[in-house]
């Protein structure tokens, strides 16, 4: 409940310049003329790409782990308030049944213990949906940072096109139905380390002024 993963907000495209996407959407539509992305011959000229290692970014951006930070002592925090609940409602399931079952008092106790029950599912909802909301506040804040560094890099490098580039999430000791599964999920299978820009990104989120 309380891990974040950066990710799940990004798609394969982390950046396209509007002049690739003005090509590209122009030659698809069968109008080559006008594109930046353009021979003289009005063919479409090869776009300058290169690649980022999002894990290794946010495992880099201090500004990341903080806000995680935050995020991950606030599920810890609802997570542990749940428990004491979950123990009061044990002791007083306990103390209902100590009791004569069909007595006054044994009935008393046990509408107060099916009646926290129902409170406890009702809080166990209401913090899961905050937590989601809270997650998804968490990521689109870096979400944002990190797209404008990635921005930025390629803006600087001339670069078209941003790819992400996945290192070995399996591991090496992964089963092979894992490594193969990883590798087909993988928007780059191969770049030449020249086309990593990953450094460079991370470079800005450090010395970008602290928010």
């Amino acid at each position: 409940m309380n891990q974040l993963k950066l990710v799940s907000l990004l798609g394969a495209a982390l950046f396209l310049a509007p002049a690739a996407v003005h090509g590209w959407s122009s030659a698809l539509a069968g109008h080559p003329a006008g594109s930046a992305q353009q021979g003289a011959a009005g063919a479409l000229t090869p776009a300058v790409i290169g690649v980022v290692d999002l894990e290794k970014v946010a495992g880099g951006y201090k500004r990341a782990e903080e806000l995680q930070g935050e995020y991950r002592r606030e599920a810890e925090g609802l997570e542990a308030e749940l428990r004491e609940r979950a123990k009061t409602l044990d002791g007083l399931k306990a103390d209902r049944d100590a009791l004569e079952k069909g007595t006054r008092a044994w009935i008393e106790a046990d509408i107060k213990h099916r009646s926290l029950i129902g409170q406890l599912e009702m809080a166990k909802e209401r913090y899961e949906g905050y937590l989601r909301e809270r997650q998804y506040r968490t990521l689109t804040l870096i979400y944002d940072d990190v797209r404008a560094a990635i921005a930025q890099v390629a803006t600087q490098r001339g670069i078209d096109v941003v790819l992400r580039l996945r290192g070995n999430e399996s591991g090496d000791k992964a089963p092979l139905g894992q490594v193969l599964r990883d590798q087909e999920s993988r928007e780059v299978l191969y770049s030449s380390p020249k086309l990593d820009l990953t450094e460079d990104v991370i470079r800005i989120l450090r010395t970008a002024p602290a928010k």
